[in-house]
């Protein structure tokens, strides 16, 4: 029996022809392409030139018709099978058939919700988010403060990276190989780079802020209205991981950007164009749109007073949201020269930056030119504007990578082999991957699976797969990599199969430390290997340790001797074990062993030992599923069929017939997946996920947690929770011997409809 498909895009539901099939490919890790995440999408189908859907696209066939919808832009829409919810995600028109000169049909395509994700990001750039929230004060003491301050909750640190010169201590150079080019004389300068002594002291101003990862995800869902939740965004390994902000070679300081507010107006002339009206004075913007006979558009700035006169004043200048140009205005105008063409229809903004604090007054003109009576004249009109405080606080958007925010999105997903999807609207479920899979409920599917024909084929594994991060031009790295013949972090793993090579590549640069023998000092060299400074791919660091050091820091009057700093690098410790953001098991810059707990081994080994796994099959199989499982099912729910377990790979549903054809990964892990975390003979506390897992067939929603340690002295904090969440594990002392002690923790899920699943994690001590 056909189900009822509804379609409801932006609230109004779509008609839809009787007999049109409806499919929709659902997949989030697909073997083909395993440092992607995928999204459901559907093949286009038809619907009707109906009274109904017209309204809704507008005619889109009609060219005349003055939509006031952009068909470049895909819609909100939500699917329902039986008026039961199956997915939401975004609708996009393809085309229309017009037959006889009447319209018969539209063509839409379904994408879902992380596309959509994707769809709000745009081309904007990571300078685009707001970092207002942190901002702080641009002033020696505050930036000594975060590079030495560890135990505070900076959202942004210091870490001791040069970009000018080759610091020494104790008059030892970086273990590097120096080129042999270099005149003598310029080795010779190394010298005054001791910044053990006060002539070679760290300058405040010599250092770029790092801003933690979170708190760019922070500024990403206030731009653009959404969630994200997830047990990895607490997670240290996360909280503690920082993108250097350096997109210039040396720092130059500028305030925050500020918006211009137009005041009033100061003088106009127009006998032929009143464009007193194009400024907006509640939005604070300037509208450009054609003008018939104009040739051109102009907008001056000029400045009537400045408190500050030695100050260089900047005007940023933004078209229909997007970034446009810089205006140098501190002795001269400014000017914005615009073509009038047809269709023009834009929206101008501004904002105002300096190098020093002061309090502005600008003249904003704008004027149009055209031809009259053989003359080239123009019609303009003036308005005061006004900008006080400008502050001496950094401007963090200004010191943003050059990176897009989806390009940094993806690129973090990729970096953690983390999974996105929705869990409601605007909201999404950021998890590393094995971790979304050991949620998955177990359902069996037999019944429903047609077993007379069952495709059962090799999986096309990867004969090489190798991890890389952006090539790095510090000298640090170049001399890694004469010495190791690879990029310092990079691995690779070959096989002896016949497939293709794979490459993961990072989107970040992987800059190498230089710790100093003998001392816990460690510091990075954002330097070529002509020691001149370079703008690095965006650089991601791992705040480490706060380490006793001694290293004079120069404030800009006087040198201050400095006796600790918050180390960076690529080293973490969190639960008593050694983390590294290096894709492979590189010694230590710090520790000076190697660290096995890698980015592969951590986030993509446990994947690849079961897709890799020798019995592992890719198995292609049709099924009829109920409305219930159809619309109840997850991506990482493990599928029985006879004897055998199985991951999704893909998955292909016809929405009306309920037939469903997948291609399946057989499923290796645990049935119930357990934890093993260390801990020390002397006690302490180990931070433990919690995670809800799927209700299994029939949605059952887990209400809460109960968390138990099977010692009465072993316990958690909280001991019950409502929601995914990290948890605090007190462990008591004991008494070291030849074997560890194991403490079992047991976490009982309670359900909707009461049931309660039970299952245990490890520690050891």
């Amino acid at each position: 029996m056909l189900r009822k498909v509804q379609i409801l895009v932006e609230g109004r539901r779509l008609e839809l022809f009787n007999d049109e099939k409806i499919e929709v490919n659902s997949s989030i890790q697909n073997i083909a392409d395993i440092s992607k995440v995928f999204t459901d999408f559907s093949q286009t189908f038809s619907i009707p030139c109906s009274d109904v859907n017209n309204q809704i696209f507008q005619h889109f066939y009609q060219t005349d018709v003055d939509s006031t919808i952009d068909h470049n832009i895909r819609r909100d829409a939500v699917i329902e099978i039986d008026l039961t919810f199956f997915r939401r995600g975004k609708l996009s028109i393809e085309k229309a058939n017009v037959k006889k000169g009447d319209a018969e049909n539209y063509q839409v395509t379904f994408y879902g919700d992380v596309l959509s994700l994707k769809d709000k990001f745009g081309e904007d750039m990571l300078s685009t988010l707001d970092y207002t929230a942190y901002n702080h004060d641009y002033s020696a003491i505050e930036i000594q403060n975060r590079i030495q301050d560890g135990t505070t909750y900076y959202d942004v640190h210091y870490p001791l990276i040069s970009s000018n010169r080759i610091w020494q201590y104790n008059s030892v150079n970086p273990f590097a190989t120096f080129p042999t080019y270099l005149p003598a004389g310029i080795l010779a300068q190394l010298q005054v780079a001791d910044i053990q002594l006060t002539h070679g002291a760290i300058v405040f101003n010599e250092l770029f802020p790092a801003v933690r990862i979170p708190a760019i995800f922070d500024a990403i869902e206030n731009k653009y209205g959404v969630s994200f939740t997830g047990t990895i965004l607490t997670d240290k390994k996360f909280t503690d991981l920082f993108l250097w902000f350096k997109n210039k070679s040396t720092f130059t300081y500028s305030t925050p950007p500020i918006q211009l507010i137009f005041d009033s107006i100061d003088s106009s002339s127009g006998p032929n164009y009143d464009l007193i009206p194009n400024f907006n004075f509640t939005n604070n913007n300037l509208n450009l749109s054609y003008l018939n006979g104009v040739s051109e558009h102009f907008i001056t700035f000029s400045i009537n007073s400045n408190t500050n006169p030695l100050a260089t004043i900047f005007i940023d200048v933004f078209q229909n949201g997007n970034f446009y140009q810089t205006l140098n205005v501190t002795t001269l105008s400014g000017v914005v020269q615009l073509p009038n063409v047809s269709g023009m229809n834009d929206n101008f903004t501004f904002k105002v930056r300096s190098d020093a604090s002061c309090d502005i007054d600008f003249f904003v003109t704008y004027s149009v030119f055209y031809n009259s009576g053989g003359s080239y004249i123009s019609d303009f009109v003036t308005v005061l504007t006004t900008v006080s405080n400008v502050i001496t606080y950094t401007d963090l958007a200004g010191l943003a990578p050059e990176m897009k925010v989806s390009d940094f999105f993806s690129g973090i997903l990729k970096e953690l082999n983390l999974t996105c999807y929705p869990t409601n609207i605007n909201t999404y479920q950021i998890e590393p991957l094995e971790q979304w899979y050991a949620k998955g409920a177990v359902i069996d599917i037999t019944e429903y699976t047609d077993v007379d024909s069952i495709d059962i084929e090799r999986i096309k594994l990867f004969k090489k797969i190798s991890f890389k991060y952006q090539q790095s031009e510090s000298f640090m790295n170049k001399a890694y990599l004469q010495n190791a013949n690879k990029e310092y972090g990079d691995t690779s793993y070959q096989f002896n199969y016949d497939g293709d090579d794979y490459i993961i590549e990072s989107p970040f640069e992987n800059l190498l430390f230089n710790k100093f023998t003998g001392t816990d000092l460690q510091v990075g060299y954002s330097l070529n290997s002509a020691f001149a400074p370079y703008i690095p791919k965006p650089c991601l660091l791992y705040k480490g340790e706060e380490k006793g050091v001694f290293f004079y820091f120069d404030d800009g009057s006087h040198q201050i001797p400095i006796d600790k700093y918050v180390a960076f690098g690529q080293d973490l410790l969190y639960n008593n074990q050694n983390y590294t953001s290096n894709f492979g098991p590189e010694v230590s810059t710090m520790l000076e062993v190697p660290i096995a707990n890698t980015i592969y081994a951590t986030y993509y080994f446990p994947y690849l030992a079961n897709l890799f796994n020798l019995k592992n099959r890719l198995t292609s199989l049709k099924t009829n599923l109920p409305v219930s499982l159809i619309t109840g099912l997850k991506l990482n729910d493990r599928l029985i069929i006879r004897d055998k377990r199985y991951i999704i790979n893909e998955m292909k549903s016809d929405l009306t017939t309920g037939d469903v054809d997948f291609t399946l990964v057989n499923d290796f892990r645990p049935l119930i997946a357990t934890g093993i975390f260390n801990g020390k003979t002397d006690g302490g506390d180990i931070i433990v996920p919690i995670v809800f897992p799927n209700g299994g067939a029939k949605p059952s929603a887990v209400l809460s947690a109960d968390i138990s340690g099977d010692l009465a002295d072993v316990y958690a904090t909280p001991a019950t929770v409502y929601e995914e969440q990290n948890v605090v594990i007190t462990l008591p002392s004991v008494v070291e011997g030849p074997y560890p002690i194991i403490n079992t923790i047991t976490i009982r899920y309670n359900l909707e409809d009461g049931t309660v699943i039970r299952n245990e994690i490890y520690i050891k001590q």
